[in-house]
Formats: structure tokens, C-alpha cells, sequence
């Protein structure tokens, strides 16, 4: 647009004035000298920048500008070109009288004379600070995160557009090594012919976005886990014109949950668990545990450990204190008798153990157990037979109560109470054998002392004679 001070008809000054009227009413306007002189400023200007008028009047338009900006090439090759009649739109911030910035959107008009020199600058200007900031924000935040993140793009399909340098030094790769490549380079065959990779993309095409801990292989091969959010960008028609994909390493922390996944696993393959609420009520049990007390899940979910314990036990104060015990976050270990469904009576060797929340509460107790029934019963029918032996019973056998793993000691505890048996039979009888012999000697000796008695007499005798 181009003005001309000179030669103006009335109706000519009339449409000018009033469109000078209109614009002062919803948009800045300042008036330059063609150095960058401030000459004049409406109201709106005014108040969006917190000078009064003749604060402004006379002042190098360059000081309103932030320090930074002040000599900048950018600005005095503006001022340059507008002297020379160039016309220049586009945004500029200028420095409120608070300090805070104020972005406009400006549209520099040269003014010439009827000579056509230029004699001013009128710039006209809608306040732009508000979008400005939040675009500036978004733009920081942005820069932080390609700083931090690994940061890829990807057309709807799933061809790659961009990354940044964290994810190709991440990944191992050089940009041009991904640019135009499909995404399924990043991961494993196998995972690329699955349904669940191929509905993805569908879904990010869709605009739904995803995310989670995704396995992605490296330029050498190498799995690397990545923590990730894929996010559809919409164009300005509404569809889907780009997924941005921002991505952490979370390789060490997967490779820990999947050891500890293993873990829990061996166990409760291995070990009965069970999960209580810190009442006592039952959260889940596992197949050992359920298979130990022959139940099923839906009959002990829900149900008080209780249900485990014979009724006077139940009642009994030392149960009560067990479980308060347990609600204070106190452990407990032991041999544990307990009832299965059918009444019958199971050892187990258990810890419970507390589990505390985030806020240091008990939110839930875990029990790890193993039966121990049989060694139980083994121990005890080992003892009463070594008291029965201890007693002096004549005849000790353990029974069938000692089995398993304790078999062979119940077998050769037997066979050595049937040897024990058989000397101790071998020894009476030879006991009765010196006895009777014990006893014919003697017979023999009062035989001897009665003919000893009979000589002796008859030697007195004849001694007398």
C-alpha cells in the first residue's frame, strides 16, 4: 500500500480518515519518521505497550525493542529498506513498559509525498503476544525434548521422515541410512509379519495413539528397548499427516522387570502363594497353593484365611494377634498347621510377608509356602518310635506314616529293631543255657561237699581209734 500526502480531494480525506478512525479503534498504529523516529501512536498502542503518548512522541522506535534486538542486522536492514519505499510485513516484539514482551504482527506502510519521496512509516499492528508465547513454549519444549529424547517421524504408513541425532545414535544408524525407509526396519522379521504390528500403523493412520516399552532392533542387530509414545499429528483438512514418535532407552529397566517376571514366575511355579488383604481376606491364589488345599479360585477369593484353620483356633486370641501383627508390618515365619477343603490336615512351612504402599502403609501380606505334610508326619512318627525305644518297648516298628524322602531312614530304623530283636532273643537263650548249666554245677558241688562231710567224719573215726 502506498500513500500520497499531496493532491487529496475531500472525499479522498474522508475514506482516508475513516479507515484511519476504524483501525485505531481494534489495531495498533504507530507513526515512524523514515529513520525509525516515533512521531505518533494511537490509543490501542498505547495501552498495549503501558507508555503514555508523549512518552513515546519523539523516541527512536528502536527502543522499544528487547536489548538484543536493538542493532541487530535484521532491524536496520528493515529501516532501510522502508526509507527506500519498501513495504514490510511480518512480526516484531517490542519491550513493554513492565518489562513483559509484546508480540505483534505488523504491516510497515511507506508514505510518500507528491514528489514521491517517502516522508513516513505508518505501521498498523494486532497483538499476537498470547499465541506467540504459547508457539514459543511449545517450540522450547520441543528443543528439550529432541535435546533429551530420541525424537523420529513418520508418514501415516509408517515411512520415516525424521529423526534427530539422539535416536540415531541410539539406534546405530545415520540419517540417510532411515530417511525413506519403512519403520519395520527398526524391527525384528518375526514381530513385522504379526497382526498386532500391522494394526499399529492402522491405528496410528486412524489418529490413535499409542504407547508402552516396544523392542526395536539396532543397526547391528542388537535388541534395544525403547519407553515410547507414538502420537498421530493431524493436518489442517483433519487427517492424519505425520506420527512423531519420542523415545527414552529402557533397556536396563526392561531386561530388570523381565529377570524379575522369571523370578516370580520360577516361583510360583515352584512354591504355593497366596495374597491377603491386610484383614486377612484373600486377594489370589496360585495353582500350588489351590491344588494343596483343593480348592478353586472362585471358592477362596474373597474368603478370611479362616477358612484354612480349624474354629477354635479361629476364635483364639493368638490368631487375632497373628494378623494384627501382620497388619504392623511384622513378618511371620514357621510351620503352620492347615485344613484342606476336605478337613484334612496340612503342614506347610510359610512367611508371610507385608507389603507396604508407597506411603509406607501395608496394603497387602504375601505368602510364600511349601507343603511339608509328609516330612512332618515322618518326623513325628520317627519320634515316637525313639521314645517307644527310649521306653524299652520290646518291639518298635515305624509305619507307614514314614514315607518319601524319609523311606530308606524308616526302613533302616526297622531293620535294626528286628536284629535288635533277634540278639536280644539270641542272649536270653543263652542266658537260660548258663543257667541251667549254672545250675548242674551247683549240684554237682553239694554232691562233692556231702561226700566230703562222709570222708571227713570216717577220718575223725578212724583217728580216734
Amino acid at each position: 500500500m502506498v500513500w500520497f500526502l499531496g493532491g487529496w480531494s475531500a472525499p479522498q480525506k474522508s475514506v482516508v480518515g475513516s479507515f484511519r478512525r476504524a483501525s485505531d479503534r481494534t489495531n495498533a498504529v504507530i507513526w515512524f519518521d523514515p529513520d525509525g523516529t516515533i512521531r505518533n501512536v494511537n490509543e490501542v498502542f498505547g495501552k498495549w505497550i503501558g507508555y503514555e503518548e508523549a512518552e513515546l512522541q519523539g523516541r527512536p522506535g528502536q527502543n522499544l525493542l528487547p536489548a538484543y534486538d536493538r542493532n541487530s542486522p535484521q532491524y536496520l536492514g528493515l529501516w532501510r529498506r522502508l526509507a527506500t519505499g519498501a513495504h514490510h510485513v511480518g512480526e516484531v516484539c517490542y519491550e513493554r513498559k513492565n518489562g513483559q514482551a509484546l508480540w505483534l504482527t505488523a504491516s510497515f506502510a511507506p508514505i510518500f509525498d507528491t514528489e514521491g519521496t517517502v516522508i513516513s512509516i505508518m505501521m498498523t499492528a494486532s497483538d499476537i503476544t498470547q499465541s506467540k508465547t504459547l508457539a514459543l513454549d511449545a517450540r522450547a519444549k520441543t528443543i528439550a525434548l529432541e535435546r533429551y529424547q530420541a525424537v523420529i517421524e513418520f508418514s501415516p504408513n509408517g515411512t520415516i521422515l525424521f529423526a534427530n541425532q539422539n535416536f540415531c545414535n541410539e539406534m546405530g544408524f545415520d540419517l540417510v541410512d532411515l530417511v525413506g525407509k519403512h519403520h519395520s526396519i527398526l524391527v525384528d522379521p518375526t514381530e513385522q509379519a504379526g497382526a498386532d504390528y500391522q494394526s499399529h500403523w492402522t491405528s496410528l493412520a486412524e489418529g490413535i495413539p499409542k504407547s508402552g516399552v516396544f523392542r526395536r532392533k539396532t543397526k547391528s542387530g542388537k535388541d534395544i528397548w525403547l519407553r515410547a509414545i507414538y502420537a498421530p499429528i493431524p493436518g489442517p483438512d483433519g487427517k492424519i499427516e505425520k506420527v512423531v514418535s519420542i523415545a527414552s532407552d529402557a533397556t536396563e529397566a526392561q531386561n530388570r522387570i523381565m529377570d524379575e517376571a522369571a523370578r516370580s514366575e520360577a516361583i510360583l511355579r515352584s512354591q504355593a502363594v497366596i495374597e491377603f488383604r491386610p484383614d486377612g481376606h484373600i486377594i489370589m491364589a496360585n495353582k500350588c497353593f489351590l491344588d494343596a488345599v483343593g480348592y478353586t479360585p472362585a471358592e477362596v477369593e474373597g474368603r478370611h484365611h479362616r477358612l484354612f484353620v480349624d474354629a477354635s483356633e479361629a476364635s483364639s486370641k493368638d490368631y487375632a494377634d497373628f494378623w494384627e501383627d501382620l497388619r504392623q508390618g511384622n513378618p511371620r515365619s514357621g510351620q503352620f498347621m492347615r485344613l484342606s477343603k476336605s478337613r484334612e490336615k496340612i503342614w506347610i512351612d510359610a512367611t508371610y510377608t507385608p507389603i507396604r504402599d508407597a506411603s509406607g502403609k501395608v496394603c497387602r501380606i504375601v505368602k510364600f509356602a511349601s507343603v511339608v505334610t509328609e516330612r512332618h508326619d515322618a518326623l513325628a512318627g520317627m519320634a515316637r518310635a525313639i521314645n517307644a525305644l527310649a521306653s524299652g518297648a520290646p518291639s518298635i516298628r515305624m509305619g507307614s506314616e514314614v514315607a518319601g524322602e524319609f523311606k530308606v531312614l524308616r526302613d533302616a530304623f526297622n531293620a535294626a529293631m528286628e536284629q535288635r530283636e533277634t540278639l536280644i532273643g539270641a542272649m536270653l537263650e543263652n542266658s537260660q543255657k548258663l543257667l541251667a548249666e549254672a545250675q548242674e554245677v551247683s549240684k554237682i558241688a553239694d554232691e562233692l561237699a556231702k561226700r566230703s562231710e562222709g570222708q571227713a567224719a570216717s577220718l575223725e573215726e578212724a583217728a580216734a581209734a
